[in-house]
């Protein structure tokens, strides 16, 4: 009698369930050892058992019926609530066998269960997921169960009978003597209600008993970690991928690459401000105890921290290899998708420069990872087929990644399936986190204590770059890798900044920068509405300024955006001037290098970043950052706090020179500190404390849901809406390929495939509104909104994107 685990898209046989097992199990256990962990060795050991158990249900006649013939059992072919069982019997047995003594893993059997009870699914709240000791009453009927875990508990039955049948039994204690089991099979299937009632008293003791904050959030992480191993090696053993070979990363990769392709010699004090500055890095991480692995890096805009950054992560990797005896992934995280590109490029310049082999192992040495990736894998000279890239490319198989915010922080405090294949990968890695200063203040005290619990648990090292230095760690917590730091700043004087906090409406504003516009000169001019940037971009045009005029903002197509920066940096590099409107959205990393920035006043942090867009290469004459208090737009974005403190420095400071910029941002940034409401974080890390990570009828406080999937970095206002905009040739033949491969397709995994295939380009010409009933929307085809090249004019203009003037009233 034989088993199966999956059968491919054409219903062929694809995998016996027992090889099935054996391959998750060996891959979780294996992924386990590589990271720096307490009590690894046991930990390997449930993460193994974990892998034999997490399909046991699938033995069952039912399963197999419905796998093989697609035969309709309803609940009885469901697999993960026995599978979940079955993993907390064996891992009891074995903390028996093996005189597992410390307290924190007698909740070894209650994580094994919640770990396999949502390998399919993202995880849930440990407080609904267990039966108590009142439902269990009177079996099999279970009146006092809610109906949901009536029915798996009544279905139990059944199939622990079908599982009991002689042949059928004898089989599967064959099977599992060749894979490894702590017990009879046949023990578990008598003894499946002592198994629930056992977790019953467990997850009692674990909610009641006193166990101390460091043990519980030490059982949340290791919840995380387990789950991770096991939904990762899961999917990849089932579309046959195995993990990609660890490749070695020379520790002066980026030393040769620069005195390849950079004038070391030059006397341009930037220039000299930079190599200083690479130098103080690079030696220092060379001498500081590995004891302590949080870093910042703080140094003016402009001064190379990605490069300077990514040489020192190389040569803390190789001490932690030669010191430690592990190799860290490197992970780039940013802020912005629109600064991930150039970054990128720094270090695959560095790369493909310096690596022999780079080119035929490309992605297993560098992956660029955010939900507009291409999903292109390649290892060993072959470009692996999309199945397999996605699977890759979602774990992380790579030595050094680059990736957003969202997707590092939504999987180190995360609940769902998608993100949390990748957490194991980030466990033991260095991670570099790039303008730091834009996570959102309120999530400040929950990141720094998730920061901090990853150093100490799972060995993760952590280096903060940003020229603003916002307080998320405390000074005591981390070392500093700039020597005297604030001697940069004050050496620089680029820009200063002059501000005009008497509130002034547009028109008056319009006026101002008419009669102050010098023709010699480039200006970018940044709004903080999409709203107010149109209105400033179009009554600039109606003035009859408009030779190189350019608007940004999320409100055109994102293929336009990058169009248009290419475009700008391309007239900027040639030397000529062009006045540019935009939004936020070009403030952090965009390497553009303007004569004179304007901007509405908002945090002081902002204004500092987007005045490194201004006289980047230190020209001769100083630049000038104008800051104007434009009616109250900056309240929508940023609510009260931030701007009016920024008012009140600004305010007291008439004109600030790049010199001062390090000690106002200081100065912001303490008075921000103690006006931050962080109930949020706190709510969130009491859910993941207690294992509540997602579901219905949570705790609320003040409102707010205690739930880790309440964590949103990016909150917004409102409900969105895509919209697709066909606004060439390119766009018609990427909509009609997505309406016939993707919308009109009825075999699940072919219609996600052929998106995958297409996602990148697809949401080249895909913008969000907000939805609001005063505005007219274009029809929907397809199952989504579609602005016809034939309409364009009613609903966008090639000049400044989606016409919310298209009112209704």
């Amino acid at each position: 009698m034989k088993f199966y685990s999956h059968v491919d898209m054409e219903g062929n046989l694809q995998k016996e369930l027992k090889d099935h097992l054996i391959g998750v199990a060996k891959d979780a256990k294996s992924s386990i050892e590589e990271i720096p962990l307490k009590d690894k060795k046991l930990i390997a050991e449930i993460a193994y058992l974990i892998g034999i158990s997490h399909d046991f249900g699938k033995y069952t006649s039912f399963f197999q019926e419905h796998l093989l013939e697609r035969r309709d059992w309803g609940r009885k072919s469901h697999h993960s609530f026995i599978s979940a069982l079955f993993a907390a019997w064996q891992i009891q047995k074995y903390i028996e066998k093996n005189d597992v003594k410390e307290r924190i893993y007698s909740y070894l059997p209650l994580i094994g269960y919640f770990v396999v009870l949502h390998h399919h699914g993202d995880l849930g709240s440990l407080e609904t997921d267990i039966p108590t000791s009142q439902d269990l009453k009177n079996p099999p009927m279970f009146p006092r169960a809610e109906s949901n875990l009536r029915e798996k508990l009544k279905t139990m039955y059944n199939q622990v009978e079908n599982l009991k049948q002689n042949e059928r039994l004898r089989n599967i204690e064959k099977e599992y003597s060749e894979i490894r089991v702590v017990d009879k099979i046949e023990n578990f299937l008598n003894s499946w209600m002592e198994v629930l009632k056992n977790l019953s008293k467990l997850n009692q003791s674990f909610k009641y008993k006193k166990l101390s904050d460091n043990e519980k959030i030490f059982i949340s992480f290791l919840t995380l970690l387990l789950y991770s191993v096991l939904i990762d090696a899961d999917k990849r053993d089932a579309g046959e991928t195995t993990k990609i070979e660890r490749k070695f990363l020379s520790p002066d990769l980026a030393d040769k690459y620069r005195e390849k392709c950079f004038d070391l010699r030059s006397n341009k004090p930037i220039n000299l401000i930079r190599n200083d500055i690479y130098g103080s890095v690079t030696v220092l991480i060379e001498k500081v105890p590995l004891e302590k692995p949080l870093f910042t890096i703080t140094a003016p805009t402009g001064s190379g921290k990605t490069l300077t950054a990514f040489s020192a992560a190389l040569k803390l990797r190789n001490r932690i290899e030669k010191e430690k005896g592990y190799s860290p992934r490197i992970i780039y995280s940013l802020p912005f998708i629109t600064i991930i590109e150039q970054n990128y490029k720094v270090i695959y310049d560095v790369l493909s420069s310096q690596i022999k082999n780079f080119k035929e192992n490309e992605t297993a040495y560098l992956l660029k990872h955010h939900y507009l990736t291409d999903l292109r894998y390649k290892e060993g000279n072959e470009e692996r087929p999309i199945d397999k890239a996605l699977l890759l490319t979602e774990s992380w198989q790579a030595e050094i990644i680059v990736t957003t915010f969202t997707q590092l922080l939504h999987t180190i405090i995360g609940f769902k399936n998608g993100f949390l294949k990748k957490y194991h990968n980030i466990a033991g890695s260095i991670i570099l986190l790039d303008e730091v200063q834009n996570i959102p203040v309120e999530y400040w005290n929950l990141v720094r204590k998730v920061i901090l619990l990853l150093s100490e648990y799972f060995g993760c090292y952590f280096i903060l770059l940003t020229a603003t230095k916002p307080l998320i760690l405390n000074e005591e917590e981390t070392l500093e890798l700039v020597e005297n730091t604030q001697n940069y700043f004050r050496k620089l004087n680029r820009v200063i900044i002059k501000p005009n906090m008497q509130k002034v409406e547009i028109d008056e504003f319009i006026e101002w920068f008419v009669s102050n516009y010098d023709a010699k000169k480039s200006y970018l001019l940044v709004a903080n509405t999409i709203r107010s940037s149109k209105e400033i971009y179009q009554k600039i045009r109606d003035t009859g300024l408009n030779n190189h005029l350019f608007y940004l903002s999320t409100s055109i197509v994102p293929k336009q955006r990058g169009e248009r920066i290419r475009a700008i940096k391309d007239l900027l590099d040639r030397g000529n001037k062009v006045i540019v409107v935009s939004t936020q959205v070009i403030e952090a990393g965009v390497d553009l290098d303007f004569d004179i920035v304007i901007r509405d006043v908002g945090p002081i942090d902002s204004i500092i970043q987007v005045a490194g867009r201004c006289n980047r290469e230190y020209g001769k004459d100083k630049s000038e950052v104008y800051v104007f208090y434009l009616d109250n737009f900056a309240s929508y974005v940023y609510g009260k706090i931030h701007p009016d403190i920024s008012k009140k420095l600004l305010l007291e400071n008439r004109d600030i020179t790049e010199d001062h910029f390090y000690e106002i941002t200081n100065r912001y940034f303490e008075e921000v500190k103690p006006k931050i409401n962080d109930d949020i974080s706190k709510y969130i890390w009491e859910a993941m404390l207690e294992l509540r990570y997602h579901g219905k009828n949570p705790p609320q406080r003040n409102g707010h849901n205690v739930l880790v999937s309440e964590f949103q970095l990016i909150d917004e206002k409102g409900e969105y809406i895509d919209i697709f905009v066909e606004l060439d040739d390119e766009a018609k033949r990427i909509w009609e390929k997505y309406c016939k491969q993707v919308y009109n397709e009825k075999d699940f995994l072919t219609r996600r495939y052929a998106y995958l295939s297409i996602r990148r380009e697809f949401r080249d010409y895909i913008m969000s509104v907000r939805r609001d009933k005063k505005i007219i929307l274009p029809a929907e085809v397809c199952g989504l909104r579609y602005i016809p090249k034939e309409q364009l004019e009613d609903f966008y203009s090639i000049g400044t994107g989606f016409k919310t003037d298209t009112l209704i009233w």
